[in-house]
């Protein structure tokens, strides 16, 4: 059996939770999986 090692970086959006973040490897595919952050909403209040 033939082992080999693989590194690869890419920039994320920061919409994103990077800490959560889970790779897996089955059948020479790799699968990576981030989860999107939570959009934030906004709230207008009025000044008088």
């Amino acid at each position: 059996m033939r082992s080999h090692s693989f590194y690869g970086a890419l920039p994320l959006p920061s919409e994103v939770i990077a800490e959560s973040a889970e790779a897996s490897y089955k059948n020479g595919m790799l699968k990576v999986e981030i989860p999107k952050a939570k959009k934030q909403v906004t709230k207008r209040i009025e000044i008088k």
